[in-house]
């Protein structure tokens, strides 16, 4: 997994709302999502909030396999984190930017948050449903 691992383009502070760190904590990421996504975070445009990265530079960076970063780049799509532009180009969503985007962005895809109940209960049912895979391999 060797590869050009392109520096942030700013040394300017990252700062997050704290309603936005509450809301954050109530997304059902997987852990590798979460990397990617403090990755992206790092890396952003100091101005419009746009990370150019490709999926081979984020792997070397992350030491993840490509499957894992592409999964991740999927799941951060989904839960409306970040937006592709193109491959290797992508805007974050503007709550985690501070508004800042690279243009009028037309529709801002909402965060998949969950309650802390429903959070809670998405997890229990992924973890008894993870047993029960674990239980018909043995």
């Amino acid at each position: 997994m060797n590869g050009y691992v392109s520096p942030p383009p700013s040394d300017a502070p990252i700062s997050l709302d704290r309603r936005v760190a509450e809301l954050m904590s109530l997304i059902d990421l997987n852990a590798g999502s979460y990397r990617l996504l403090w990755y992206l975070l790092g890396h952003q445009h100091p101005e419009t909030g746009t990370v150019r990265v490709s999926q081979r530079e984020a792997s070397a960076a992350l030491g993840m396999v490509l499957p894992t970063i592409n999964r991740a780049f999927k799941e951060l799509a989904a839960a409306g984190l970040i937006v592709t532009y193109q491959p290797g180009e992508y805007q974050l969503h503007p709550l985690l930017t501070n508004g800042k985007t690279a243009g009028p962005v037309t529709s801002i895809p909402p965060i998949a948050a969950l309650d802390p109940e429903s959070f809670n209960a998405q997890r229990r049912q992924r973890y008894e449903r993870q047993i029960c895979n674990l239980r018909s391999s043995a």
